[in-house]
């Protein structure tokens, strides 16, 4: 799921839609000083930065954690198909968007963040962007984690059903680490990039 929100075009007053009408103004003055706080204090360039790193991550970024999630089984890194190396980089980029959402201090921010992540997929592999948008990978993924904060095993079996190998213990062990594994990462990032808060 992607949220459009660029500072640069933002208009919070006189849109023309209607449904701008309909909002409190006091809300509208909240959310631009919010805006112009995050932009002043670097924030938001950080999470532009930070959301544009993380589409660079690929299924060979993070080899080592495929290969030990196994445990002695062959992975599908070793040997998968294009089709499982496709479903472990949606699983990728499930993994890191939550991450963003659930780790950042401000919707602002996290909304940065994956929005620059998404304009980055979208230049360097539009199909691959096209087919997530308009995908149900998602959708399975988040009933993984509604009921169970950590999901990592739901997860596993999602990203196991969704490569067609429902009842392979290797594929549910890969997908939970690639799903572990990217929000490590993308929390290692997140705290590296030193937010300030407010």
């Amino acid at each position: 799921m992607m949220f459009s929100f660029d500072d640069g075009d933002m208009k919070i007053f006189g849109g023309g839609s209607g449904s701008r009408e309909q909002e409190n103004p006091d809300e509208l003055l909240l959310l631009a000083s919010a805006l112009d706080r995050q932009r002043n204090n670097g924030n938001l360039r950080k999470a532009r930065l930070l959301g544009e790193c993380i589409a660079l991550l690929t299924p060979e970024s993070l080899p080592e954690f495929y290969d030990s999630s196994s445990a002695g089984s062959p992975s599908p890194l070793a040997g998968g198909t294009s089709a499982d190396f496709y479903q472990i980089r949606v699983l990728m980029v499930f993994s890191a968007q939550l991450t963003l959402h659930r780790r950042l201090s401000s919707a602002l921010l996290s909304t940065e963040a994956v929005n620059a992540m998404y304009r980055q997929l979208e230049a360097d592999a539009l199909g691959f962007y096209e087919n997530i948008v308009g995908g149900s990978a998602f959708s399975f993924y988040y009933l993984s984690v509604r009921h169970n904060q950590d999901g990592a095993e739901e997860i596993g079996k999602n990203f196991a059903m969704l490569c067609g190998a429902e009842q392979d213990e290797s594929y549910i062990r890969t997908g939970a680490a690639v799903f572990q594994a990217v929000a490590d990462c993308v929390d290692l990032w997140i705290t590296q990039s030193d937010f300030l808060e407010e």
